[in-house]
């Protein structure tokens, strides 16, 4: 078993570590991880991009962007996992 808490949305090569973490797990293994989707933080995200646009004319990438849960999917499918159970969950 292979446990990712909070900690796949930082990776810079995601591919490459679903691939390392579906290597290592034995046969029929369980690979469980949780990771910030593409909503997270977007209200904060909004507001900076808000604010820099008036009072600089301009903005810049001051959060990480975050995958969308059908491309986590496809990650998964593309590097090996099968029986794929993927949750989203939204919180206000």
């Amino acid at each position: 078993m292979v446990l990712s808490g909070l900690t796949l949305h930082w990776v810079n090569e995601l591919p490459k570590t679903l691939f390392r973490i579906n290597q290592i797990l034995k046969p029929d293994g369980v690979f469980l991880g949780a990771m910030f989707g593409c909503q997270t933080l977007f209200e904060l995200r909004c507001a900076l991009q808000l604010g820099e646009l008036e009072r600089e004319g301009g903005m810049a990438a001051h959060i990480s962007p975050f995958a969308q849960v059908q491309d986590i999917g496809g990650l998964l499918n593309i590097n090996g996992f099968t029986m794929l159970t993927i949750v989203s969950v939204y919180f206000l």
